[in-house]
């Protein structure tokens, strides 16, 4: 059973975080010969205040 985790900044919809959960699980089945019902997707979500990229949080951005 193949697990599918993403890491993403905190704020997202529900609704896109349904979005995104779908086409992960589609796409992994699509090239795979596992149903839907055997694919994990797992979502971390981070505050803006924990990321950061190129030595500078997000959140201060």
């Amino acid at each position: 059973m193949p697990v599918i985790n993403v890491s993403l900044l905190s704020g997202r919809t529900q609704d896109d975080k349904r979005k995104i959960v779908k086409a992960l699980t589609d796409a992994y089945c699509s090239v795979s010969d596992l149903a839907p019902e055997n694919v994990v997707v797992i979502l971390t979500e981070v505050e803006a205040n924990h990321w950061a990229r190129a030595g500078t949080f997000v959140s201060d951005r």
